[in-house]
């Protein structure tokens, strides 16, 4: 896979890669994980999933996640917060 990152509006940082985990900066918790099996096929997992522990155990990410979990009525999901 591709992943194009960008920052603000200028050009896409473009890396080629079969596995992501994406961090929030502050905390530097994963909240995203991509696995590519072959091309095309994708396991997407975040934080609100329940499996998402065991995608981080695939990618060997041994860090452990808590958060904070509400419900908002203004977006259309839940929204987790990492845990201080």
């Amino acid at each position: 896979m591709k992943i194009e990152s960008f920052k603000n509006l200028t050009q896409p940082s473009v890396i080629e890669a079969t596995r992501v985990v994406i961090r929030d900066e502050e905390t530097n918790n994963p909240v995203c994980c991509i696995i590519e099996f072959e091309p095309g096929q994708f396991w997407i997992t975040t934080q609100a999933d329940k499996n998402f522990s065991q995608a981080l155990d695939v990618l060997r990410v041994n860090d452990t996640i808590v958060v904070d979990h509400i419900k908002s009525n203004e977006v259309s999901q839940d929204i987790f917060l990492p845990k201080e």
